[in-house]
């Protein structure tokens, strides 16, 4: 089925009544499962009683639920293919999908989080560096307007940005 014809209003996108009621629901075992195998030992002690895991149910930030992060990760990375491909590319960089996609403006324009995407998958960055050039494509964000970008429009747009954080050559080392 996928997420095309699970489309919903956003009215039910940004209800947290809606997502709770899912995790509730129908999708508990998920979110115990999401978090008991792929997160630390340490953060497996938060599903005890008394634990924080409250805060992957209540929806009070969906950056951090469960259920409303995922279908917002995939929803940004479907591409025109109708393939859902793109959402795992940033599986290793999980801080890109919650610090600097989810929650800022930058992931209310797809086709500029799948440019993200793809050249992560292709010349990936650290920890830091990603950071920094995900601030720096969201400061400059506010100067343009990627809605109406093609993907070639958004990849120029990120190899701009990303080639300030890709490691240099050390010049000393290519001398000898």
């Amino acid at each position: 089925m996928g997420l095309k014809a699970a489309r919903m209003p956003d009215e039910a996108q940004d209800d947290k009544d809606f997502w709770q009621y899912l995790v509730m629901r129908y999708f508990w075992w998920l979110v115990v499962w999401r978090h008991h195998t792929a997160q630390s030992a340490e953060r497996n002690k938060q599903f005890k009683e008394g634990g924080k895991y409250l805060r992957y149910l209540n929806h009070e930030k969906h950056e951090v639920s469960v259920l409303a992060r995922m279908y917002i990760r995939a929803d940004l990375a479907l591409d025109e293919d109708g393939s859902y491909e793109l959402a795992w590319r940033g599986k290793l960089a999980t801080d890109l999908w919650q610090s600097h996609l989810i929650p800022v403006d930058t992931g209310r324009t797809p086709v500029l989080v799948r440019a993200i995407l793809r050249k992560q998958a292709t010349q990936p960055l650290t920890r830091d560096p990603l950071r920094e050039c995900a601030k720096d494509i969201t400061r400059s964000n506010t100067n343009v307007v990627p809605a109406s970008w093609t993907d070639e429009d958004a990849d120029d747009y990120v190899n701009h940005h990303w080639a300030k954080y890709l490691p240099q050559p050390n010049l000393e080392q290519q001398r000898n």
